[in-house]
């Protein structure tokens, strides 16, 4: 969806578009497979196989999701500016790549604040919104100052989608294993007093400090609504379609 309205704003034609958001999808897919084995979360693909099955088959995907951008001089994209959308992909998914092992590597501690916290969250997430979005406008236009505009804009959706994602799972320890790992999203390291949640000492406990933990990740991802409303302004005032993409916002 995501790659298919920044094209439609870039004014990117379809077959190309097609293409470019089966790959995002694909490489999407894996990299929340791996997700999923790397956190022992429940998975449907480890249930019906393996967790070995399961590593194989999203190392397929991401090979496939380079696969569809080979291939994109079958369509309106002169083949030239093919390396450029591979590149692309690789570019940001190395540093989304880069965010899920900071994720890893920081899971109990205690020195990780809201800060690096808030760092890995726009890594992982925001580099994926990047991604598809400067992707999806690569589509129907070259200008590198648009381009860099749509993957801010990318990047602010992506990450509002992965703070509103954590404080979701830090309220299911059922399914999801951000409590168990001790995971250090923003709304578990503002609760877990590695910031402004205990620089008054007694005031936040137990379920006060959950709430307010839950509030201020509520703040943060409404600061990143309006950075993206922002980059989308700027795209407006160079003359592009951004109705679609203002829809996404909510």
């Amino acid at each position: 969806m995501l790659v298919c309205a920044a094209s439609r704003a870039a004014g990117g034609a379809q077959a190309a578009t097609a293409r470019v958001a089966a790959a995002v999808e694909l490489f999407v897919a894996a990299a929340d497979l791996f997700d999923e084995i790397e956190d022992a979360d429940a998975s449907a693909v480890v249930a019906a196989s393996s967790s070995s099955q399961a590593v194989n088959v999203a190392s397929a995907l991401l090979m496939l999701s380079q696969e569809c951008l080979a291939r994109l001089d079958g369509t309106e994209i002169p083949a030239h500016r093919v390396p450029d959308f591979c590149r692309t992909l690789s570019q940001h998914a190395l540093k989304a790549a880069a965010g899920q092992h900071m994720d890893l590597a920081s899971e109990g501690l205690a020195s990780v604040d809201v800060n690096k916290a808030f760092e890995i969250a726009r890594s992982k997430a925001g580099e994926l919104g990047a991604v598809a979005c400067r992707l999806g406008a690569m589509c129907g236009t070259e200008n590198t100052e648009l381009l860099d505009i749509y993957a801010e804009f990318g990047r602010h959706l992506g990450t509002m989608g992965q703070l509103a994602n954590d404080a979701q799972d830090a309220l299911d320890t059922i399914t999801k294993s951000d409590v168990r790992l001790q995971k250090r999203t923003v709304v578990r390291a503002f609760q877990d007093g590695s910031n402004a949640a205990r620089t008054i000492p007694g005031v936040l406990t137990g379920e006060d400090q959950g709430q307010a933990a839950l509030a201020f990740t509520q703040v943060v991802i409404g600061l990143e609504r309006q950075a993206a409303l922002d980059a989308l302004e700027r795209l407006a005032q160079r003359g592009q379609c951004i109705s679609e993409l203002r829809e996404l916002v909510g």
